[in-house]
């Protein structure tokens, strides 16, 4: 197995697991998820140079996040980056219902209702695929018309704006 040396924690990973940030620096998963969490908090004091982000090198409490990750990666990224998986989800048209809501389009009911943020992420459009879940069950279906209803246009279905996404049944 190919090797290569990370340039956030410099430990030697598998070549493949390996990203690419910026220029020509690639980091570990571990490091990756160490990067967004000082970018998303903002915390200035952290400025990227070769193996800052070797668990060493950071705060107490990056550096229990590392021990974490290193114990269960996945439950670690869940734990601490949920919303990032959520819009990662949404990005790939992986969309988490509702009971209520799923259970109408288990039914027969064309139509899935996103939110203003959601629709923004997603960019919903004719022809894209769209995965509604709740749980482990999934529907997957093809976008055929988008409409954008207003608060008011829309109160018959729900409260707020959304954007309304209709997918028939049979293609």
């Amino acid at each position: 197995m190919l090797t290569r040396t990370c340039d956030g924690c410099l430990e030697r990973q598998p070549a493949d697991l390996l990203t690419y940030v910026g220029g020509d620096v690639k980091v570990c998963p571990r490091c990756a998820m160490l990067m967004l969490l000082y970018t998303r908090e903002a915390e200035h004091a952290k400025e990227f140079t070769r193996g800052c982000l070797a668990p060493s090198k950071v705060n107490r409490r990056y550096r229990e996040i590392c021990r974490e990750y290193k114990k269960d990666p996945v439950a670690t990224v869940q734990k601490y980056c949920p919303q990032e998986l959520r819009e990662s989800d949404i990005l790939e048209g992986k969309i988490t219902m509702t009971d209520a809501d799923f259970a109408k389009l288990e039914g027969g009911w064309d139509f899935v209702l996103l939110s203003p943020k959601d629709a923004e992420i997603f960019r919903p459009e004719p022809g894209k695929e769209i995965e509604a879940r709740n749980g482990k069950k999934r529907i997957r279906r093809r976008i055929y018309a988008v409409r954008q209803f207003s608060a008011k246009e829309g109160l018959k279905y729900r409260r707020g704006g959304f954007t309304a996404c209709f997918v028939p049944e049979g293609e």
